[in-house]
Protein backbone atom coordinates (compact mmCIF):
# COMPACT_ATOMS: atom_id res chain seq x y z
CA UNK A 1 0.00 0.00 0.00
CA UNK A 2 1.19 3.19 -0.41
CA UNK A 3 -0.10 7.05 0.11
CA UNK A 4 0.46 10.42 -0.56
CA UNK A 5 -0.73 12.96 1.42
CA UNK A 6 -0.17 17.08 0.48
CA UNK A 7 -2.16 20.02 1.84
CA UNK A 8 -3.32 23.24 -0.02
CA UNK A 9 -6.36 24.27 -1.67
CA UNK A 10 -8.99 22.17 -3.06
CA UNK A 11 -11.83 22.46 -5.02
CA UNK A 12 -13.83 19.41 -3.37
CA UNK A 13 -17.58 18.46 -3.96
CA UNK A 14 -20.17 17.02 -6.29
CA UNK A 15 -18.66 17.53 -10.10
CA UNK A 16 -20.58 16.94 -13.73
CA UNK A 17 -24.07 17.23 -14.58
CA UNK A 18 -27.40 16.40 -13.14
CA UNK A 19 -27.61 13.52 -14.70
CA UNK A 20 -24.06 12.24 -14.23
CA UNK A 21 -22.09 13.41 -11.15
CA UNK A 22 -19.06 12.33 -8.75
CA UNK A 23 -18.08 13.88 -5.43
CA UNK A 24 -14.91 13.87 -5.31
CA UNK A 25 -11.82 16.54 -4.87
CA UNK A 26 -9.31 18.04 -7.66
CA UNK A 27 -6.99 21.03 -8.26
CA UNK A 28 -2.80 21.06 -8.09
CA UNK A 29 -2.86 20.05 -4.39
CA UNK A 30 -4.77 16.65 -5.31
CA UNK A 31 -2.66 15.91 -8.37
CA UNK A 32 0.25 16.56 -6.42
CA UNK A 33 -0.79 14.04 -3.71
CA UNK A 34 -1.53 11.49 -6.79
CA UNK A 35 1.94 12.19 -8.13
CA UNK A 36 3.40 11.48 -4.56
CA UNK A 37 1.38 8.13 -4.21
CA UNK A 38 2.85 7.06 -7.32
CA UNK A 39 6.63 7.83 -6.17
CA UNK A 40 6.18 5.93 -2.98
CA UNK A 41 7.43 2.70 -5.00
CA UNK A 42 10.20 4.11 -6.70
CA UNK A 43 11.91 5.44 -2.99
CA UNK A 44 10.47 2.52 -1.41
CA UNK A 45 8.91 3.88 1.23
CA UNK A 46 4.76 3.72 2.27
CA UNK A 47 4.07 7.23 2.64
CA UNK A 48 5.36 10.46 1.19
CA UNK A 49 4.01 13.63 2.25
CA UNK A 50 4.57 17.61 0.46
CA UNK A 51 6.52 20.27 1.86
CA UNK A 52 3.75 22.13 3.23
CA UNK A 53 1.92 18.86 4.57
CA UNK A 54 5.73 18.42 6.35
CA UNK A 55 5.26 21.73 7.75
CA UNK A 56 2.34 21.62 9.16
CA UNK A 57 2.95 18.27 11.23
CA UNK A 58 6.59 18.26 11.88
CA UNK A 59 5.88 19.43 15.70
CA UNK A 60 4.02 16.13 16.15
CA UNK A 61 5.36 13.98 13.30
CA UNK A 62 9.31 13.03 12.72
CA UNK A 63 10.14 12.96 9.05
CA UNK A 64 12.83 12.48 7.06
CA UNK A 65 13.37 14.36 3.74
CA UNK A 66 13.56 12.06 0.49
CA UNK A 67 14.13 14.03 -2.22
CA UNK A 68 13.60 17.30 -4.30
CA UNK A 69 11.25 16.17 -7.15
CA UNK A 70 9.96 17.82 -9.93
CA UNK A 71 6.64 15.64 -11.08
CA UNK A 72 4.98 15.58 -14.68
CA UNK A 73 2.54 17.90 -14.51
CA UNK A 74 4.72 20.95 -12.30
CA UNK A 75 7.20 23.02 -12.71
CA UNK A 76 8.33 24.14 -9.09
CA UNK A 77 10.07 21.42 -7.65
CA UNK A 78 9.11 20.22 -4.12
CA UNK A 79 10.77 18.59 -1.26
CA UNK A 80 9.39 15.21 -0.11
CA UNK A 81 9.21 13.42 3.34
CA UNK A 82 8.73 9.98 4.39
CA UNK A 83 6.83 9.74 7.73
CA UNK A 84 8.69 8.00 10.45
CA UNK A 85 6.11 8.25 13.79
CA UNK A 86 4.98 10.18 16.24
CA UNK A 87 7.87 12.43 18.05
CA UNK A 88 8.27 11.11 21.79
CA UNK A 89 7.67 7.40 19.78
CA UNK A 90 10.61 7.07 17.80
CA UNK A 91 13.56 6.21 19.68
CA UNK A 92 16.96 8.28 20.19
CA UNK A 93 19.14 5.55 17.29
CA UNK A 94 16.54 6.55 14.48
CA UNK A 95 16.81 10.27 15.21
CA UNK A 96 20.31 10.06 14.69
CA UNK A 97 20.06 8.07 11.38
CA UNK A 98 17.78 11.03 9.89
CA UNK A 99 20.09 13.25 10.45
CA UNK A 100 23.37 11.19 9.34
CA UNK A 101 20.90 10.57 6.06
CA UNK A 102 20.45 14.57 5.81
CA UNK A 103 23.89 14.84 5.73
CA UNK A 104 24.62 12.45 3.26
CA UNK A 105 21.78 13.65 1.01
CA UNK A 106 23.54 17.21 1.30
CA UNK A 107 26.84 15.59 -0.38
CA UNK A 108 24.52 14.31 -2.83
CA UNK A 109 23.02 17.51 -3.74
CA UNK A 110 26.16 19.43 -3.74
CA UNK A 111 27.26 16.81 -7.01
CA UNK A 112 29.77 14.92 -5.11
CA UNK A 113 28.16 11.69 -6.60
CA UNK A 114 31.94 9.41 -5.10
CA UNK A 115 31.24 10.19 -1.90
CA UNK A 116 27.41 10.48 -1.40
CA UNK A 117 27.53 6.49 -3.07
CA UNK A 118 30.33 5.49 0.15
CA UNK A 119 28.69 7.40 2.62
CA UNK A 120 24.99 6.16 1.16
CA UNK A 121 26.46 2.42 1.39
CA UNK A 122 27.50 3.01 4.84
CA UNK A 123 23.76 3.35 6.09
CA UNK A 124 22.65 -0.41 6.48
CA UNK A 125 19.26 -1.55 6.25
CA UNK A 126 18.17 1.61 4.54
CA UNK A 127 15.73 1.00 1.53
CA UNK A 128 16.08 4.53 0.50
CA UNK A 129 19.87 4.88 1.24
CA UNK A 130 20.30 1.92 -1.19
CA UNK A 131 18.03 3.88 -4.08
CA UNK A 132 20.40 6.52 -3.71
CA UNK A 133 23.50 4.34 -4.09
CA UNK A 134 22.54 3.01 -7.24
CA UNK A 135 21.34 6.34 -8.34
CA UNK A 136 24.68 7.48 -7.77
CA UNK A 137 26.10 4.72 -9.18
CA UNK A 138 24.22 5.88 -12.68
CA UNK A 139 24.79 9.51 -12.17
CA UNK A 140 28.89 8.47 -12.05
CA UNK A 141 28.48 6.03 -14.85
CA UNK A 142 26.87 8.45 -17.22
CA UNK A 143 29.07 11.31 -16.20
CA UNK A 144 26.82 13.96 -16.87
CA UNK A 145 27.09 16.67 -14.36
CA UNK A 146 26.22 19.37 -17.01
CA UNK A 147 22.72 21.41 -15.87
CA UNK A 148 23.31 19.21 -12.16
CA UNK A 149 20.53 20.86 -9.74
CA UNK A 150 19.92 17.97 -7.59
CA UNK A 151 16.06 18.34 -8.78
CA UNK A 152 15.37 14.74 -9.86
CA UNK A 153 12.74 14.64 -12.55
CA UNK A 154 9.75 12.18 -11.77
CA UNK A 155 9.26 11.03 -15.72
CA UNK A 156 5.63 9.36 -15.11
CA UNK A 157 2.56 9.52 -13.42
Amino acid sequence: MRIGINSGPAVVGNMGSRDRFDYTAMGDTINLASRLEGACKQYRVPILVGEDTNEEVKDQIVTREVDLIRVVGRKKPVRVFEILGERGEVGEEKIESIAAFEQVLEVYREGDWDEALSLFQKLENDMLAQMYADRCQKLLESGDREGWTGVYELKEK
